[in-house]
């Protein structure tokens, strides 16, 4: 038996080796099928095809006696045959494969390497009363645990502290200080009360049961530097706890004897019922249906599925991750049967524990012994036809069938650490002294592989005449294109030719293009699909980030988010009707600038000048103001203004990626025309001209003069000279004249009396 276990474990190993990165994931497997086999004709072996984690070659189910001699208590190390254990009942293994045994009437903890060889790494003495014991010394010691180092960690239930084995066997006290009580702390500086069951996380925070606190149990967490801490208090109601456990997930599962029940308690420490309603027995169903019989130990595998056992009914119970609760091996009558799955039978087992294999440890106590249990390997779900073989250790279906079976699906299933896969092999077998070859129906250049549906008492080989047409690959004819081939089968005997007619069907084809992109926020874009081959209802359907967008059309519009990414999935409706996806167009979403005035209407006096400054951000590039009256540089960021009128200005600003942003601001020119009401053109020098400041400022401006009696002496446009008081080049009389002037430029029109002097 020994050297059963070496070879499947060097197996084992090597196919770890040679997985590399698949060693943390399931299987995935796949099998050829659908298969023809002909009655008392040997079959070519069945083997599956796996792309995922590698399965290691054990028996699924099979429970074997792995330590321990059956019904003899003792304390013998050594391997199979000579060890002995005295009612184990608490059990965990390590990281390298090493199972760790506590066995409390001899107060011993004892380790049993991967080879199943033991040995005793602490010895405690029988508790003398009055008499000073060495610390060391263990008195009824409970659940262990064992760290990333190596070290193991065991409550000692009586002494009230956690104990620390080092791999060089130094023992020593981790927390504790043998003082009863609830105390958080550091190491010796907390205290516990009957600790008692222990679990640890990947991290190697120890989580133990601490039994006698308020009369009901709570959990404290340890970290690696032996901080103590209440995990759960006594609000938590946990009532006589049998066992616990953690998932990858840092949720705590605990069974609860006193309630048939197995509870959870979150990484927040919120506690919920999670399997069994509470009846005492061992139905199998759903978390709420199924029963439990006092469960005691529990342990999780690498998949996240519990394995939960109970010494009142000898029964191995499997909860999967998808709530399913059935028996996975044993039954109710006590027994030492090695077997497969219900033929194997135990005696009062109290406690499991899985290890990073997918092995489950069972401390079978009424046997005295140490139980090895496979949860990997290959399973079917119902016999094969007869003269065919299932290998549960490969899942490879060999043998020469003996009788006929009508067509019969059979779900094969294959188990490693970190989960499961299933496939369905489809297998006929049927009564044939020829080869059989019926005529092939008529393809197009779309249809998939497919089987040629041949059979013979022989071995059938495939050949094609023309491999433009279509190949042979794996036993398929393959498509390749259009035309007309011979497809032969070949069975060592006969030769038997059918004519295969391939017919063109122009594969669709479809790309996408966007108008714009890039593009400025807010602005929308057009996805426009060029198709081929479409059929006369092609179906679009466009995707924006995988979801689904726009309607069945051949164009889509709509206003994006940088970094959208678009594509357009086709069906044609053509024989290729497998949906086609376009290429991917990434829309690039250039952000808009902002320009502002922090004051839109400004003043200035007519003649002068005003710098305009507008807020901008943004990566702006250029600038363009209009209108271009009055302004320095209409490419500027702050150009100078010197309008003569009231007048509004615009401004474009640019970014680099042609986004454009505008604002205005009014400036309002202040244009104190001031009339002289009289002047004297005397030619002294002095006040010889009746001149009007600001008035050349106004184009188009005019400016009229009448006499007394309403006839015209003077008339200006643009006001290029000043009124000297003459007309027609001959002064005019002393006296008060009436003028009238029209600045134009949406000014008012201004009117008054001048007097000439002289």
């Amino acid at each position: 038996m020994v050297n059963k276990i070496f070879v499947k474990l060097f197996c084992f190993c090597f196919l770890l080796i040679c997985a590399g990165s698949s060693l943390a994931q399931a299987p995935n497997i796949a099998y050829q099928t659908p298969k023809v086999y002909v009655i008392n004709t040997g079959i070519p072996p069945l083997s599956p095809t796996n792309t995922g984690g590698a399965v290691p070659p054990n028996t699924y189910g099979l429970v074997t006696r792995f330590a321990g001699k059956t019904g003899v208590a003792g304390s013998s190390g050594g391997p199979l045959g000579v060890s002995e254990f005295t009612q184990p009942i608490e059990i965990t293994t390590d990281r390298l494969g090493n199972v760790y045994v506590n066995d409390p009437p001899i107060k011993s903890i004892r380790k049993i390497s991967p080879t199943g060889n033991v040995t005793t790494i602490a010895q405690g003495v029988p508790v003398t009363a009055g008499v000073m014991q060495d610390p060391n010394n263990f008195d009824n010691p409970r659940g262990m645990a064992v760290d990333g180092a190596g070290n193991v960690f065991v409550a000692d239930e009586n002494n009230n502290v956690i104990r620390k084995i080092a791999p060089n066997g130094v023992i020593s006290i981790f927390a504790g200080n043998r003082t009863a009580g609830s105390t958080d702390g550091l190491g010796t500086g907390a205290t516990f009360n009957h600790p008692s069951e222990m679990t640890i996380d990947a991290n190697d925070n120890i989580y133990v049961t601490d039994n006698n606190n308020g009369g009901t149990n709570i959990i404290r967490k340890i970290t690696p530097t032996g901080e103590v801490s209440t995990f759960v208090g006594i609000s938590g109601g946990l009532n006589s706890i049998g066992g616990i456990t953690i998932n990858k997930a840092g949720d705590l599962f605990v069974t609860i004897p006193s309630e048939n029940a197995i509870k959870k308690i979150t990484s927040a420490g919120l506690i919920s019922t999670y399997a069994g309603n509470g009846a005492l027995g061992s139905a199998d169903g759903n978390l709420t249906t199924a029963t439990f019989n006092s469960p005691t130990g529990i342990s999780t595998d690498g998949a996240g599925n519990l394995f939960v056992i109970s010494p009142q009914d000898n029964l191995v119970r499997k909860i999967a991750t998808d709530g399913t609760v059935s028996t996975f091996a044993g039954q109710t009558t006590p027994g030492s049967a090695d077997a497969i799955g219900a033929a194997a039978s135990f005696n009062s087992p109290p406690a499991i524990a899985m290890d990073a294999n997918g092995n489950g440890y069972i401390a079978d106590a009424g046997n005295h012994t140490i139980r090895k249990m496979s949860t990997t390997g290959y399973t079917i779900d119902k016999p094969l036809a007869p003269g065919l073989f299932f290998d549960t250790n490969t899942g490879i279906i060999s043998g020469t069938p003996t009788a006929t079976s009508a067509s019969t699906n059979y779900t094969i299933t294959a188990y490693n650490a970190f989960g499961s896969s299933s496939a369905i092999v489809r297998i006929t077998v049927i009564v044939n002294t020829a080869l059989v070859f019926n005529p092939l129906p008529p393809k197009t250049t779309c249809d998939a592989d497919f089987d040629p549906g041949a059979t013979s008492v022989n071995p059938i080989i495939y050949t094609s005449s023309q491999t433009n047409v279509a190949t042979i690959i794996d036993g398929n004819i393959h498509i390749v294109g259009a035309g007309t081939t011979i497809i032969y089968a070949h069975d060592g005997i006969d030769a038997i030719p059918q004519i295969l007619k391939v017919t063109l069907v122009p594969k669709p084809a479809i790309s996408i293009s966007a108008v714009p992109n890039p593009v400025c926020t807010g602005d929308p874009v057009i996805f426009t699909a060029s198709a081929d081959n479409t059929g006369d209802n092609p179906t679009y359907q466009w995707l924006v980030n995988s979801i689904g967008k726009g309607s069945n059309s051949s164009t889509y519009t709509d206003v994006f988010n940088n970094g959208d990414i678009v594509t357009c999935m086709l069906t044609a409706s053509t024989a290729c009707t497998t949906p086609i996806q376009s290429n991917l167009i990434t829309v690039t979403v250039n952000p808009l600038p902002t320009v502002s005035f922090s004051n839109n209407n400004v003043s200035v006096n007519l003649t002068k000048s005003i710098t305009l400054r507008p807020n901008v951000t943004g990566n702006v590039v250029s600038y363009l103001w209009s209108p271009a009256t009055g302004l320095d540089d209409i490419s500027s960021p702050t150009p100078v203004a010197t309008p003569y009128v009231t007048t509004t200005y615009t401004v474009l600003a640019t970014t680099d990626g042609g986004c454009v942003a505008q604002t205005s601001i009014t400036v309002t020119v202040i244009n104190d025309i001031i009339i002289p009401n009289a002047f004297t053109p005397n030619n002294d020098g002095r006040n010889d001209l009746w001149n009007i400041p600001l008035l050349q400022f106004f184009p188009g401006c005019t400016v009229n003069v009448y006499n007394r009696y309403g006839a015209l002496v003077f008339h200006s446009v643009n006001y290029s000279q000043a009124w000297d008081g003459t007309f027609n080049n001959s002064p005019l009389p002393v006296g008060t004249y009436y003028y009238i002037i029209d600045p134009k430029n949406d000014k008012p029109i201004l009117s008054g009396p001048v007097t000439i002097i002289r």
